[in-house]
């Protein structure tokens, strides 16, 4: 999230896309006066209300990491992360990490996979079991 979070606008973009805007927002009006006359300043208003709105989301998108209230949760999404693997892990822990039935495997597959007390040699094969749950 800090990489994203520090990783600028290039200046160059915004520079460009501000001035655009301006420079429409400003000959917009000119293009449509004779044909709204008195109403191109409420058409030439909502148009332009809308237009910096919009101008105005694509900042809120550039910065989804903070507190406002249109920011990210990002404290509710780690805690939800952390509860889910903690119930993995609790999970896992019970059943004192069995291995994944190796019966669909042949013979010698099985003797690979295998220690010598009976348990598969990596924690991955129980939490494999545990995500097709």
């Amino acid at each position: 999230c800090e990489r994203i979070q520090k990783t600028p606008m290039p200046f160059g973009y915004l520079a460009q896309q501000r001035i655009f805007m301006l420079l429409w927002l400003v000959t917009y009006p000119l293009a449509i006066a004779d044909e709204y006359r008195w109403a191109s300043i409420a058409v030439c208003a909502v148009v332009s209300f809308i237009m910096l709105k919009v101008d105005n989301i694509g900042i809120e998108i550039e910065h989804p990491f903070g507190t406002g209230r249109h920011d990210l949760p990002l404290e509710a999404i780690c805690i939800t992360i952390e509860k889910n693997l903690l119930e993995i892990l609790r999970r896992a822990e019970s059943r004192e990490l069995r291995p994944v039935p190796l019966s669909g495997l042949p013979p010698s597959e099985r003797h690979h996979r295998d220690r010598a007390d009976g348990r598969s040699s990596t924690l991955s094969a129980s939490l494999s079991e545990e995500v097709e749950r």
